[in-house]
């Protein structure tokens, strides 16, 4: 299946510019409800750490899923998405920022500053200097200084790591609490997954 040249269409100028300012608001406006309802206690914390999980989860699945869905449903609507998929990959970062800072603000209340509470926290670090650097690198300019296949390269080992810290902590909420939500969300994400397995053989086979 060949996917003819994007289009710039009237949604995709609209898309690209309003997606960092209106997750900017989102954030904003929700640690500032959340946390005025009653001060910096536990339980408020957790809602905006829950909060933010969530938004980092729907921007990440549109920048990881946009390219698969393009392949297979090639209209003005992913067209638009996948011109504005940087914009929405700085989104996510912005979103997993202020969930790790709320992470923080939880272990110096919550535990006393004992981040051994956090557990894998080599793990959690590689992921986050990946999403930091992908962001800074998410420009024209960085593929140019590192060259394209090296941008590929780093954006793409990224984001399968972004995947394995999002869904891998959805699975072991589940196997821990059964809960049926955790289970949903690492369903979603196996989805993604095969979504993209499934684009790359189809242009193994179409080439």
């Amino acid at each position: 299946m060949n996917i003819p040249q994007l289009v710039e269409t009237k949604a995709m100028p609209s898309l690209k510019v309003i997606a960092l300012p209106a997750t900017l608001l989102y954030l904003f406006f929700v640690t500032i409800i959340v946390l005025t309802n009653s001060g910096l206690v536990e339980e408020d914390i957790r809602q905006v750490i829950r909060i933010t999980a969530a938004s980092s989860m729907f921007l990440f699945s549109l920048t990881f899923a946009t390219s698969s869905l393009l392949h297979f449903f090639c209209n003005e609507y992913w067209q638009s998405l996948m011109q504005a998929r940087r914009r929405i990959g700085l989104s996510f970062a912005l979103s997993h920022t202020v969930h790790l800072l709320a992470i923080i603000l939880l272990v110096e209340i919550a535990y006393g500053g004992d981040y051994l509470q956090l557990g894998d926290i080599a793990g959690g670090s590689v992921i986050y200097l990946f999403i930091f650097a992908m962001a800074v690198t998410s420009n024209d300019a960085s593929v140019k200084l590192l060259g394209a296949k090296n941008w590929k390269r780093l954006h793409k080992t990224g984001s399968y790591l972004i995947w394995i810290g999002l869904f891998g902590s959805y699975l072991e909420n589940a196997l821990e609490t059964h809960a049926l939500h955790y289970w949903l969300c690492f369903i979603f994400g196996t989805s993604l997954i095969l979504l993209r397995v499934g684009a790359f053989w189809d242009k193994r086979i179409s080439a």
